[in-house]
């Protein structure tokens, strides 16, 4: 499928906000964290915990970047946006029932929720055919 012109900034938004991320787990977690009044990691398995996620952050990022560039992509790819940014979604739920700060998680919903309804709306637009190539 071709991929439209919104469908490519939704993928470099995606992958921009997930490198603001990856940065802030990796190098900048104690500011973060005072400026929001969290409690940095306190052992070595949470300061792992931060490097897993800011890894994953960073290659689901890269991923992102690197479609936004094709010409075409299979259908595929918009799946794993729509999985990415559902599991996210559930996330910000769960984060917001544990008392994390309210506008954290609500940025987060904004952008993502956001970019699932884009990945949804390209996903159903590749299915009728919109994107097909002119014969």
């Amino acid at each position: 499928m071709i991929i439209p012109a919104y469908l490519r900034m939704a993928l470099r938004v995606h992958a921009v906000y997930f490198f603001v991320w990856a940065i802030t787990f990796d190098l900048a977690v104690v500011p973060f964290v005072k400026v929001f009044g969290l409690e940095a990691p306190r052992t070595i398995v949470g300061w792992v915990g931060t490097d897993v996620a800011s890894g994953g952050l960073l290659t689901v990022g890269v991923l992102f970047l690197l479609a936004s560039f094709q010409r075409d992509l299979p259908r595929f790819v918009i799946a794993v946006a729509l999985v990415q940014t559902a599991f996210h979604l559930y996330h910000d739920i769960v984060w917001f029932r544990m008392g994390a700060p309210a506008g954290l998680v609500l940025l987060d919903t904004v952008v993502i929720g956001t970019l699932f309804v884009t990945y949804l709306t390209a996903w159903r637009g590749s299915r009728s055919g919109a994107w097909r190539e002119p014969s």
